[in-house]
């Protein structure tokens, strides 16, 4: 097939999902988890000592009250015991679980964003294939606000698989590395690792893969999507993790988790003319 490479024609940029958040506006997932937790426990030691006062002035009141007394006294508690009650209610509604935080001690969750994506794998120049693009391609689902392989397909095989098994063209079993019917096959690499040959893997499982439309092939830092629909030609599209800053290159990555359709080739196979695909690696 003859390879060209395009850019998606410019559109506004969509920024609710894994945009950049506006200059100086305060987000409220990033909370303090460990913190938090500390005044958790605080505020039920509290209620716990309010609640066991409350009922020891009960233990504790004369025996010769009037009924009117006693009446007031556990008024007295009863209100006490609510307002404790109503503090503690809105405390735990207010916890940092509700913002999507994990438990005290461990940290919040936050909210992946560009920025954060761009900061967390630009550190992680060591890591390994096998033990980091789980947790990598993970990011991007929540990057782009869709389903994990797991969360939409807890089989794990039937149309959205890590490790999906397959024949390979030339012979014997292989796997890719995630693949989505309809969508895409992915295969990663370590940094800086041969991307070419990454694709030529891919291209040994196509037929058992029932033949997504985009292939993509990734280290970490580098990412090259190429169409695979019927009966037309191929296009490239090559960005490195700083190119996520670009929005075409953002929306050509969107496209490919949510609608791969946005990236189908103008024109047939026999329209093209032999071009040299431009780009990086």
């Amino acid at each position: 097939m003859v390879e060209t490479a395009r850019r998606l024609p410019g559109q506004p940029l969509d920024l609710t999902q894994g945009g950049r958040s506006r200059a100086g506006a305060a987000s409220p997932d990033r909370v303090d988890g460990a913190a938090s937790g500390r005044r958790l426990g605080k505020l039920a030691v509290a209620a716990v000592a309010a609640w066991g006062a409350a009922d020891a002035l009960v233990a504790l009141s004369p025996p010769g009250l009037s009924a009117w007394e006693r009446a007031v006294v556990a008024g007295v508690v009863g209100a006490s015991q609510a307002v404790v009650a109503l503090g503690a209610g809105a405390a735990i509604a207010r916890y940092p679980w509700r913002r999507g935080a994990s438990c005290a001690g461990i940290g919040p969750v936050r909210r992946m964003t560009v920025a954060r994506f761009q900061r967390k794998w630009r550190l992680a120049k060591r890591i390994k294939e096998r033990s980091g693009y789980v947790e990598h391609f993970i990011d991007l689902c929540h990057l782009f606000g869709v389903q994990t392989p797991i969360e939409a397909d807890p089989t794990g095989d039937e149309f959205f698989a890590f490790e999906k098994g397959a024949t390979k063209s030339t012979g014997g079993k292989g796997w890719a590395d995630v693949w989505r019917r309809g969508y895409y096959a992915w295969e990663y690499k370590g940094f800086h690792a041969d991307l070419d040959e990454a694709y030529l893997q891919l291209q040994r499982y196509l037929d058992h893969l029932e033949n997504p439309p985009l292939l993509v092939v990734c280290d970490f830092d580098h990412f090259v999507i190429r169409t695979h629909f019927t009966n037309t030609p191929t296009e490239v599209y090559r960005f490195d993790l700083e190119g996520l800053s670009d929005p075409d290159n953002l929306r050509v990555l969107r496209a490919a988790f949510t609608d791969p359709e946005q990236l189908r080739p103008r024109g047939t196979a026999a329209d093209a003319c032999p071009r040299i695909s431009a780009g990086g690696r």
